[in-house]
């Protein structure tokens, strides 16, 4: 015998639930009432699957609300898919290994690591 509930319309499938309280579930959402989506979801109550890059990412969950990923400590972007500023070699981010005091910003390429020199910069966009 199922009783009537508060489920939520838009996650559950009808609006009655077990003796336990438990409301019958859409795919990927969760909770009593069907109010939440799962872990590794995002967007109720569409509850898109999360978009993290696996090698940047802290762990599996984002952001229930915006999708946005946690990233280790030297990677960013919403999806944990680049190296925080002054590193390179995603996914590795190692921090750039030249003095920065020479170069124009604190920007290195994001393969070698290298600082490009002030003069080089300077060079470069005069020729744009």
């Amino acid at each position: 015998m199922s009783l009537a509930c508060d489920c939520d319309t838009n996650g559950s499938i009808g609006t009655s639930c077990t003796n336990e309280g438990q409301c019958r579930c859409k795919k990927h959402i969760e909770g009593y009432q069907c109010q939440r989506c799962k872990d590794e979801y995002f967007g109720f109550p569409s509850c898109k699957l999360c978009q993290c890059d696996e090698e940047g990412q802290l762990h599996n969950n984002c952001d229930k609300t915006t999708g946005h990923c946690v990233c280790k400590s030297k990677v960013e972007g919403d999806l944990c898919d680049k190296c925080k500023a002054n590193h390179f070699d995603f996914p590795t981010c190692t921090q750039c290994r030249c003095n920065s005091k020479g170069s124009k910003n604190d920007d290195c390429n994001v393969h070698s690591g290298d600082y490009a020199p002030e003069q080089l910069l300077y060079y470069q966009s005069s020729l744009i």
